[in-house]
């Protein structure tokens, strides 16, 4: 919307005519996605929502311990996200238990940032998951340093993992 990058309009937008369903999303929703029947969507409420596809119905809610910016990753049955409080998160698709969280930067510094407490390593990225290896970003300021990691899809074990400050994490 502008450069806030900011996900909403105050300017009301003509509706389609042959809208299927609508469901209310507290907060700064992410782009959803679809997957599975279902349709996820995260917000900046620490929320990530799956509505059936079809129906509209809410199927489950997870709260994270942070903040949501961008939109969840589908793969190998699970929803991979990452939030402000520094842990990227693996949800299983089907009915939003966690599968795993793993915190890729070096501690668990909090800072105040935009009236909310998060941590000085965010996960402002979304999650790539390419042959059963999630890789994600932690960090956003560069002298607090970034930190790139490659995550085991399915256990969330680190096997790959570069900063750009020379950090032992």
């Amino acid at each position: 919307h502008d450069a806030g990058r900011r996900a909403a309009t105050p300017k009301p937008t003509p509706m389609p005519k042959n809208i299927c369903w609508k469901a209310t999303v507290r907060g700064a929703p992410t782009a959803p996605i679809v997957a599975d029947g279902l349709v996820f969507v995260a917000n900046d409420q620490h929320e990530l929502k799956a509505f059936d596809a079809r129906s509209g119905q809410l199927k489950w809610r997870f709260v994270a311990g942070g903040a949501i910016t961008e939109a969840p990753t589908f793969a190998l049955g699970a929803v991979f996200f990452g939030a402000a409080d520094g842990w990227v998160y693996a949800v299983q698709a089907s009915n939003g238990e966690l599968a795993w969280r793993r915190r890729v930067g070096p501690e668990a510094d909090y800072i105040l940032a935009y009236g909310r407490l998060c941590s000085r390593m965010p996960i402002n990225t979304n999650v790539l998951v390419d042959k059963g290896i999630a890789w994600v970003c932690a960090g956003g300021i560069s002298y607090d340093g970034i930190v790139l990691a490659g995550l085991d899809a399915k256990t969330g074990r680190v096997v790959a993992k570069n900063d750009t400050l020379g950090l032992t994490v």
